[in-house]
Protein backbone atom coordinates (compact mmCIF):
# COMPACT_ATOMS: atom_id res chain seq x y z
CA UNK A 1 0.00 0.00 0.00
CA UNK A 2 1.61 3.49 -1.18
CA UNK A 3 1.63 5.96 1.63
CA UNK A 4 2.98 9.07 1.69
CA UNK A 5 4.87 10.40 4.97
CA UNK A 6 6.98 13.69 5.42
CA UNK A 7 9.66 14.70 7.16
CA UNK A 8 8.79 17.99 8.46
CA UNK A 9 10.81 21.53 8.10
CA UNK A 10 12.30 21.37 11.95
CA UNK A 11 13.23 17.15 11.69
CA UNK A 12 14.83 17.68 7.87
CA UNK A 13 18.81 17.75 9.94
CA UNK A 14 17.40 13.50 10.85
CA UNK A 15 16.45 12.63 7.30
CA UNK A 16 19.63 11.00 6.53
CA UNK A 17 18.62 9.11 9.89
CA UNK A 18 15.21 8.41 9.06
CA UNK A 19 15.56 6.87 6.04
CA UNK A 20 18.28 4.52 6.80
CA UNK A 21 15.90 3.74 10.09
CA UNK A 22 12.82 2.78 7.08
CA UNK A 23 15.53 0.56 5.05
CA UNK A 24 16.46 -1.19 7.93
CA UNK A 25 12.76 -2.08 8.53
CA UNK A 26 12.49 -3.37 4.97
CA UNK A 27 9.97 -0.19 4.34
CA UNK A 28 10.49 0.79 0.09
CA UNK A 29 10.84 3.64 -0.94
CA UNK A 30 8.89 3.82 -3.55
CA UNK A 31 9.82 7.70 -4.31
CA UNK A 32 10.73 10.97 -2.64
CA UNK A 33 11.04 14.88 -3.21
CA UNK A 34 11.21 18.50 -1.78
CA UNK A 35 8.20 19.58 -0.19
CA UNK A 36 7.76 23.01 0.46
CA UNK A 37 4.61 24.00 2.77
CA UNK A 38 2.35 26.54 1.18
CA UNK A 39 -0.88 27.33 2.86
CA UNK A 40 -3.52 25.55 1.04
CA UNK A 41 -1.01 22.17 1.70
CA UNK A 42 -0.83 23.13 5.07
CA UNK A 43 -5.09 23.53 5.45
CA UNK A 44 -5.29 20.16 3.60
CA UNK A 45 -3.13 18.19 5.85
CA UNK A 46 -4.14 19.85 8.92
CA UNK A 47 -7.98 19.88 8.06
CA UNK A 48 -8.57 18.49 11.54
CA UNK A 49 -7.15 21.35 13.57
CA UNK A 50 -8.96 24.86 13.68
CA UNK A 51 -8.47 28.24 11.64
CA UNK A 52 -6.29 29.55 14.71
CA UNK A 53 -3.81 26.57 14.75
CA UNK A 54 -3.75 26.43 10.78
CA UNK A 55 -2.51 30.05 10.58
CA UNK A 56 0.06 29.16 13.63
CA UNK A 57 1.64 26.52 11.39
CA UNK A 58 1.29 28.23 8.14
CA UNK A 59 3.42 30.92 10.23
CA UNK A 60 6.20 28.49 11.19
CA UNK A 61 6.07 26.34 7.90
CA UNK A 62 4.96 28.69 4.89
CA UNK A 63 7.71 28.47 2.43
CA UNK A 64 10.06 26.11 4.27
CA UNK A 65 11.04 22.43 2.98
CA UNK A 66 10.21 18.84 4.42
CA UNK A 67 10.86 15.69 2.66
CA UNK A 68 8.33 13.51 1.54
CA UNK A 69 8.53 9.92 1.07
CA UNK A 70 5.90 8.20 -0.71
CA UNK A 71 7.19 4.32 1.02
CA UNK A 72 5.01 0.64 0.69
CA UNK A 73 3.50 -0.71 3.52
CA UNK A 74 1.86 -3.59 4.39
CA UNK A 75 -1.12 -1.56 5.53
CA UNK A 76 -2.08 1.75 7.67
CA UNK A 77 -1.50 -0.25 10.97
CA UNK A 78 2.32 -0.88 9.98
CA UNK A 79 2.59 2.62 8.54
CA UNK A 80 1.62 3.93 12.22
CA UNK A 81 3.57 1.16 14.35
CA UNK A 82 6.98 2.66 12.08
CA UNK A 83 6.16 6.15 12.15
CA UNK A 84 4.12 6.71 15.59
CA UNK A 85 0.41 6.08 16.56
CA UNK A 86 0.45 9.16 18.67
CA UNK A 87 0.66 12.76 17.83
CA UNK A 88 2.78 13.32 20.97
CA UNK A 89 6.31 11.35 20.55
CA UNK A 90 6.65 10.93 23.66
CA UNK A 91 3.64 9.01 23.76
CA UNK A 92 4.91 6.95 20.51
CA UNK A 93 6.55 2.92 21.12
CA UNK A 94 10.03 3.87 21.75
CA UNK A 95 10.99 1.76 18.43
CA UNK A 96 8.63 4.39 16.13
CA UNK A 97 10.32 7.34 14.07
CA UNK A 98 8.53 9.87 15.86
CA UNK A 99 9.91 8.65 19.63
CA UNK A 100 13.56 8.38 18.20
CA UNK A 101 14.17 11.42 16.21
CA UNK A 102 11.70 13.79 16.95
CA UNK A 103 9.88 16.32 18.72
CA UNK A 104 11.36 16.00 22.49
CA UNK A 105 9.00 19.69 23.79
CA UNK A 106 6.18 20.53 25.93
CA UNK A 107 3.61 20.88 23.48
CA UNK A 108 1.93 24.31 22.30
CA UNK A 109 -1.91 25.45 22.16
CA UNK A 110 -2.26 26.39 18.75
CA UNK A 111 -6.26 26.81 18.44
CA UNK A 112 -8.44 24.41 20.50
CA UNK A 113 -5.68 21.34 20.10
CA UNK A 114 -2.12 20.58 21.71
CA UNK A 115 0.70 20.92 19.31
CA UNK A 116 3.81 18.77 19.10
CA UNK A 117 6.79 18.91 16.96
CA UNK A 118 6.68 15.09 15.96
CA UNK A 119 8.59 15.15 13.25
CA UNK A 120 6.73 13.38 10.89
CA UNK A 121 3.83 13.73 8.57
CA UNK A 122 1.84 10.27 8.28
CA UNK A 123 -1.70 9.45 7.49
CA UNK A 124 -3.81 7.96 10.32
CA UNK A 125 -7.01 6.60 7.92
CA UNK A 126 -7.64 5.89 4.75
CA UNK A 127 -8.78 9.14 3.75
CA UNK A 128 -5.73 10.74 4.67
CA UNK A 129 -3.89 8.61 2.93
CA UNK A 130 -5.79 9.82 -0.47
CA UNK A 131 -5.57 12.83 0.13
CA UNK A 132 -1.96 13.09 1.07
CA UNK A 133 -1.07 11.31 -2.52
CA UNK A 134 -3.36 13.40 -4.08
CA UNK A 135 -1.44 16.08 -2.86
CA UNK A 136 1.96 15.13 -2.78
CA UNK A 137 2.42 12.28 -4.76
CA UNK A 138 -0.79 12.66 -7.65
CA UNK A 139 1.74 10.91 -10.14
CA UNK A 140 0.82 7.37 -7.93
CA UNK A 141 -2.69 8.00 -6.30
CA UNK A 142 -4.28 5.94 -9.59
CA UNK A 143 -6.18 2.67 -7.77
CA UNK A 144 -6.06 4.88 -4.45
CA UNK A 145 -9.42 5.66 -4.08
Amino acid sequence: MNICCIIKPPSIAWAVHIVAHLRREGIEIIAQKKFVYARHAIDLLYDHMDETARSCIAERYSGRSGYALLLEFKSIEHCLDCIGRESDPALCAPHTLRAMYCGFAEPEALGILPWWENGIHRPIDERERVRDLRLIFPEFQKGAA
